[in-house]
């Protein structure tokens, strides 16, 4: 169990939303009202995770825009970490999210962590957005937080963000992000977005963007030693 800081693990990877197979997805799109408009782009982004260069599960999203206003995102992610054969640590995550003109209008997850069930529901109206957990409710009105985000790396305008909102917990973090286009450790035609939390626990990541600003990865920091990883397979 000393071989990771599982606080700050579960912390980390709350923040990296997930989504899976095209079975899983139109299962879980039946639990959310999603539209019934004909998709113009289906986007699927498909990562190994690897926890110091060793592959420890998955993480693949389906994007899906409808139009230039509406776009829904579903999912799930699985992690196992083993030690000396024995699995000491398992995550899993499923999402369902909806965006209208560019903000999350609804969204639903569920989260399993070590056996630890919690989930998430998040509706809004134009007056508020309410934020459903386990254990409480939030209430964020449209004064306050005009338009809320969740951690959509998949989406380059993440780098206009000052808040975030983490898709495990329902809580909303002040960030500061900043953008870097020629990372000297980047790969050839990459470019990147590096984001710091703005908070005593954050861990720093990078997110990675192809030359066609399509979301290639990113990488967090989960102890001075440890790194995750997210490396795209498509």
């Amino acid at each position: 169990m000393n071989c990771i800081n599982f606080k700050l693990w579960q912390r980390c990877v709350g923040t990296l939303l997930a989504a899976a197979s095209i079975a899983q997805v139109v299962a879980q799109e039946a639990s959310l009202d999603m539209p019934q408009a004909i998709p113009q782009t289906v986007s699927h982004y498909d990562f190994d995770v690897l926890l110091n260069d060793k592959v420890i599960g998955e993480h693949i999203f389906v994007v899906t825009d409808f139009n230039a206003t509406l776009q829904t995102v579903v999912g799930a992610a699985d992690y196992r970490v083993k030690f000396l054969g024995v699995e000491v640590f398992r995550y899993q995550h499923h999402h369902n999210e909806r965006w209208e003109r560019g903000c999350l209008s609804d969204y639903e997850a569920r989260t399993e962590t070590r056996g630890e069930l919690t989930t998430i529901i998040v509706e809004s109206s134009p007056e508020r957005y309410l934020v459903k957990t386990n254990s409480n409710t939030q209430t964020h009105r449209r004064a306050d937080v005009p338009c809320l985000w969740s951690y959509a790396y998949w989406r380059p305008e993440i780098s206009n963000q000052r808040s975030l909102m983490n898709g495990q917990t329902g809580a909303l973090k002040a960030v500061t992000i900043s953008e870097t286009r020629d990372l000297r450790d980047s790969p050839a035609g990459l470019h990147a977005l590096n984001i710091s939390l703005d908070s005593v626990d954050g861990a720093p990541l990078v997110v990675r963007f192809d030359d066609q600003w399509r979301w290639a990865g990113c990488e967090v920091h989960v102890r001075e030693n440890r790194q995750l990883v997210y490396r795209r397979r498509n």
